[in-house]
């Protein structure tokens, strides 16, 4: 993998394990993009959290599963710790924009991956210093 570094939100981890519609055609390609490593594709473990919640809560063992699988097996999806260095620049950016820390953890490991592009489908979250691509309108990414 040799591509430019493209973070994922959680919101875009559980379009892809729980989808409610088919991919569009750009979201189609981008991921191809990233199993052909044209693109890397980075997240932080606090999505792991966040994407368990429902599946917990709603006792959907099968989806767990499959979180527990994408998480643990990496072959696409680099996984970001939160270290001290990602706690560090989150409050920075707690403190600059009033965001939530988990919001802030997602931005800030984004930031110290050097990635290129922040992919989200939350319209509200601010993502300074990183290029917010949309998921729901995805463009195609070169």
């Amino acid at each position: 993998m040799d591509g430019p570094t493209i973070y994922l939100d959680t919101n875009v981890l559980i379009a892809l394990v729980e989808p409610v519609a088919p991919l569009t055609p750009n979201q189609r390609v981008f991921v191809e993009q990233i199993d052909a490593g044209a693109l890397i594709a980075v997240t932080s473990e606090i999505a792991l959290a966040e994407c368990l919640v429902k599946p917990l809560t709603d006792a959907v063992a099968h989806t767990v599963r499959a979180y527990y699988a994408l998480f643990a097996s990496q072959s696409w999806l680099a996984v970001m710790s939160v270290s001290r260095a990602v706690l560090v620049e989150a409050a920075a950016l707690r403190a600059a924009h009033r965001m939530a820390l988990p919001d802030a953890i997602h931005v800030a490991s984004a930031r110290l991956a050097e990635a290129s592009a922040f992919v989200t489908d939350d319209r509200r979250l601010p993502v300074p210093a990183v290029e917010k691509l949309g998921w729901s309108d995805m463009p195609v990414i070169r």
